[in-house]
This record gives structure tokens, C-alpha cells and sequence, in this order.
């Protein structure tokens, strides 16, 4: 699928702004192990900034290879889909950071019907390579390990 985000920063007065367009492949089930399927799947992210002059840094691309295991449920929460999933991801050269492994992120991810509105929720728990190369990356970016939540809504027509 092909994806597009617009990131806007308006504390920055819009001197930040950024967008990323998406190519993603995915596998859906390509292999199952008893009740569990597996999805791998790669996407590329491309960052770019929203004005020309904007600063070169932020331009680049995020690599990201996922494997992900759909949990089933049980016949009365049907309507609910249960999802673990784990990535690693090739930061190559976006904000400036150097071209290398960044991170990977584990995912418990639930998504559920209202009406017509699909509702995804997550809990992800990052986790940075500031140790792995050479004795600290420190050219990556954020060197904290993260947990954080999301929840989303979309329409599909």
C-alpha cells in the first residue's frame, strides 16, 4: 500500500513541518504455526520537509522490517483483533543521523469496530541502539528507550 503523513509542529511556526510518503509490502499470513499466522512485511518511509530551505537534515529514509502474529479471540469478541508485532529499522540519513540500525519497536496492538469506524490501539515499547556499534551510536538520534501508547480512527468507504 502507499501511505502519506503530514507532521505538523505549530508550536515551530510551521518551520519544521514534515511529511513522509510510505510504500509498504506486506505478506498477509504467509505462514501459520498452530492458531498463529505471521505477516512480515517492509516499508519504506521517505521524509522530506514541507518548504524548499527548510534544512536538508530532515530528508531521508526509515527502512523498517516488521514481523507481526495476529492472536485469535474467542467467537464473542470477534469484532476485536488481537495483534503482537516486532520491527528493526534502517535509519538512512533522516535528521542527519548516521546511516546505521536505529531501533526496533515491540507492539501489543488492538483494533475494534464502532459502526463503521475501525478504532486501532497500541502500547509499543522502543528500543534504541545507542550501544551496539562501535561503542555508542550516538549519531542516531534519541538514545532513550521509549513506551508509549496510540490510538487511531479510520473510515473505510
Amino acid at each position: 500500500d502507499v501511505a502519506w503523513s503530514y507532521y505538523d509542529y505549530c508550536k515551530l511556526n510551521n518551520r519544521r513541518d514534515e511529511q513522509n510518503t510510505i510504500l509498504r509490502v506486506s505478506m498477509p499470513s504467509l505462514f501459520s504455526c498452530g492458531w498463529f499466522e505471521f505477516t512480515p512485511s517492509y516499508a519504506a518511509w521517505f521524509r522530506s520537509p514541507i518548504r524548499s530551505g527548510q534544512g536538508g537534515d530532515v530528508a531521508g529514509v526509515f527502512h523498517v522490517m516488521t514481523m507481526a502474529v495476529d492472536i485469535p479471540m474467542p467467537k464473542d469478541l470477534d469484532h476485536v483483533e488481537l495483534t503482537l508485532s516486532s520491527d528493526i529499522t534502517y535509519t538512512d540519513g533522516v535528521y542527519g543521523a548516521a546511516h546505521d540500525w536505529s531501533h526496533s519497536t515491540f507492539s501489543l496492538i488492538a483494533g475494534f469496530d464502532i459502526g463503521d469506524f475501525r478504532v486501532p490501539t497500541a502500547i509499543n515499547y522502543q528500543l534504541v541502539y545507542d550501544g551496539l556499534y562501535g561503542g555508542g551510536n550516538t549519531d542516531s538520534g534519541n538514545l532513550e528507550d521509549e513506551l508509549y501508547g496510540s490510538v487511531g480512527v479510520t473510515y473505510s468507504f
